[in-house]
């Protein structure tokens, strides 16, 4: 007979083994480093970063856990919830094995040497309700994030919000239904401080789905719980999870927004198990603060501060780098784009197929975000802050050399909205990739109308995030557009995460291709200057060189008329049909693959390509056709005429997509000889329809 478990425990040290803090269950191994785990590959604990701490109701109790971490600014009582915070953001366990842990610093938080600057809203709701002052004084709360800015705080973790009804008890204020999804005075407030400032701002999903469904107030809908202060744009967003399985908690709150947003945007561990077994953190006794210990509680207020904790070990990395990031909406991004995607059956199970109003974009991973910063060097970013205009549009390049999945990320820091109106977006921006056969991919979008339905893809003009997910994409030169579709409030800064994205030509990373690169390459080749940030953007022939072609290619240009710094695909177009020459494909042995990729339409029975190079530059390996359609031959005479042809000697259509892989060898990697001399569409008699088309492949 099996012997009993023991009964479960409730610890914090699973939070940190769910979020990828810690690496295994046993709590050795993990990004802290000594003495808190045996590895030193990573070594963050949050060191010198300082994190805003604002409640509603108290203020954390002294703890030796983060006594000498813990700044006070405003006088107040103590309570367990606001302790219990601290624990979680800044704790470091010193205390776990004397209050009955197994193993040392074993209930420390997710940013152990981090440091807590608490505040406490300066009003208690009154007995008469002016609408939502009646909850917050909304002057006390900005008045907070100002002097917390002032004080060098970058993030701000908060967990607290509002209790919603119809009036069938006391505890739930009748007429508050319609605040659900409302984007408020607090909202804007919230958008209005971490616009204008470098603050990064977590706040708890709220625990409404619970509330609902367990006294039936508001309607039984699990969807459009989120209340004020989270419906804000800027912010971040965080529902629970269950430590154990990923799934979600029983009351963690969903979306859209009533403007039908994605909320929350992240999940984070709010309890262990949905069977009452929850987080452990550090508790003090109010009456007594020599009295202290860990206590368990539950609730997205115990996620939020593990996501805020988390900034804090993304922040200590960029600055160890010495990248300096700007925009609060850096840290969204690159936790958006690292982030494991929950499915939206809500049972925790790994998913594809992008946010959904349940997880957002899923359970954070702050071992892969880390790994995310660490990837971005002086010649390879992965990180990108810019800005864009109204109806500008901005094109970069990504190479891809393999078939893992493509993902772009896009966040930006809106203006304040209006409270109260029927759309909160001010400033719109949008991103297209465009693969090397010229596929459109667009960003995720859900339906709010139908809340539970999997994510589509399309054009967002809701969200002030959007994300690109391709799987299996093609190799090769992809384009990534961003465009200002609509910008009142101009400049719209931005953040861009993604495999290193950059603009053909700008080696001076102004995002502009103008004299200044012609400099800054001058500078870099014959006055020992730095190197073009990232590299591939001083590479403007694409020949994986920066040298003087590139300084002559941009001269041509600029002032003579000469092609665009990387020109990825030529296309010869007629009504009947089109082809292009893909960007090329770099082989391990040298040489290149250049696809041809061709469209038809119902009229036309085949096509002939008369091909041009330079025999003393380009050699041509191998033309495979083993891609055609079955029945399709080929007729290839001196590399220079291709055809394609039936098995009966008719020319038969092929296709549409890709129909030749040529390979070629160059004499120093110069294929910009290739282009296409002539291209003949035929019809079922052989005859030529077009013809005299010509057109230059730049690789």
């Amino acid at each position: 007979i099996e012997e009993s478990l023991p009964a479960p425990q409730d610890q914090n040290d699973y939070s940190r083994v769910a979020v990828n803090v810690d690496f295994d269950s046993s709590n050795t191994i993990g990004l802290h480093g000594n003495p808190y785990t045996t590895n030193n590959e990573y070594s963050l604990t949050g060191q010198g970063i300082k994190i805003m701490l604002r409640e509603f109701l108290g203020l954390p109790g002294p703890h030796p856990d983060y006594n000498s971490g813990l700044q006070v600014i405003e006088s107040n009582s103590i309570i367990d919830h606001t302790t219990h915070v601290a624990g979680i953001l800044i704790g470091n366990g010193s205390k776990s094995v004397e209050k009955g842990a197994t193993k040392d610093y074993q209930w420390r938080g997710i940013a152990p040497e981090s440091s807590i600057i608490s505040y406490i809203d300066g009003q208690y709701p009154p007995s008469t309700p002016p609408e939502e002052s009646y909850w917050f004084n909304y002057t006390d709360m900005e008045n907070d994030f100002i002097d917390a800015i002032s004080r060098n705080a970058k993030l701000s973790s908060n967990s607290y919000g509002i209790v919603l009804g119809n009036g069938t008890t006391e505890e739930f204020p009748e007429g508050t239904c319609h605040f659900y999804g409302e984007y408020g005075t607090a909202a804007s407030i919230l958008d209005n401080v971490s616009h204008d400032d470098y603050i990064s701002i977590v706040k708890s999903a709220g625990n409404q789905r619970a509330i609902r469904n367990l006294y039936n107030t508001c309607g039984p809908d699990d969807y459009n719980t989120t209340t004020q202060f989270t419906p804000a744009k800027n912010i971040i967003t965080v529902g629970a999870t269950n430590s154990l399985d990923n799934s979600i908690t029983v009351y963690s709150s969903y979306g859209p927004t009533d403007d039908g947003r994605i909320k929350p945007e992240l999940v984070a561990p709010g309890e262990r198990d949905n069977t009452g077994n929850r987080i452990w953190s550090t508790w003090v006794n109010w009456t007594n603060t020599s009295d202290y210990n860990y206590r368990f509680m539950g609730g997205t207020s115990m996620a939020a501060p593990v996501v805020a904790g988390s900034e804090a070990l993304l922040l200590e990395q960029l600055n160890n780098q010495g990248v300096n990031t700007n925009y609060a909406s850096t840290l969204k991004a690159i936790l958006l784009h690292t982030s494991k995607d929950l499915d939206r059956s809500r049972n925790g199970s790994v998913s594809n197929d992008g946010p959904d109003y349940t997880n957002g974009y899923g359970l954070i991973d702050v071992r892969k975000a880390i790994d995310l910063i660490k990837n971005h060097t002086s010649t390879e970013r992965t990180i990108m802050e810019k800005q864009i205009t109204n109806s500008e549009n901005k094109e970069y390049s990504i190479l891809v050399k393999n078939s893992n999945p493509l993902k772009v990320s896009l966040t930006w820091d809106d203006y304040p909205g209006v409270p109260i109106s029927s759309k909160n977006l001010v400033n719109d921006i949008d991103i297209k990739l465009i693969s090397p056969s010229n596929t459109e991919y667009y960003p995720f979008i859900l339906d709010p109308n139908n809340p539970s339905n999997a994510a589509t893809n399309g054009i967002d003009n809701v969200n002030n995030i959007e994300q690109i997910l391709v799987n299996n994409p093609e190799q090769g030169y992809w384009k990534l557009q961003v465009k200002g579709s609509l910008v009142p409030q101009a400049p719209q800064k931005f953040s861009l995460i993604g495999p290193n994205p950059y603009m053909c030509g700008d080696a001076s990373n102004d995002d502009k291709v103008n004299l200044a690169d012609i400099i800054y390459l001058v500078n870099y080749l014959f006055k020992g200057g730095t190197k073009p940030y990232p590299f591939l953007s001083g590479d403007v022939n694409k020949d994986e060189k920066v040298n003087l072609a590139d300084i002559i290619y941009l001269v041509n240009y600029l002032f003579k008329g000469g092609t665009k710094p990387c020109a990825s695909v030529i296309s010869v177009a007629t009504t009947t049909g089109s082809i292009s020459l893909v960007n090329s494909i770099k082989n391990s042995d040298g040489s290149y693959t250049i696809p041809v990729y061709a469209s038809f339409n119902d009229n036309i029975q085949g096509v002939k390509l008369d091909l041009s190079y330079n025999t003393n530059i380009i050699s041509i390996i191998s033309i495979d056709k083993t891609i055609l359609s079955t029945g399709l031959g080929l007729v290839n005479s001196n590399n220079k005429n291709i055809g394609l042809i039936g098995m009966d000697g008719n020319y038969i259509k092929p296709n549409t997509g890709i129909i030749l892989n040529i390979r070629v060898k160059a004499v120093n990697n110069d294929l910009r000889s290739f282009k296409i001399n002539k291209v003949d569409f035929v019809n079922n008699k052989a005859q030529s329809l077009n013809s005299n088309i010509k057109g230059y492949l730049i690789v």
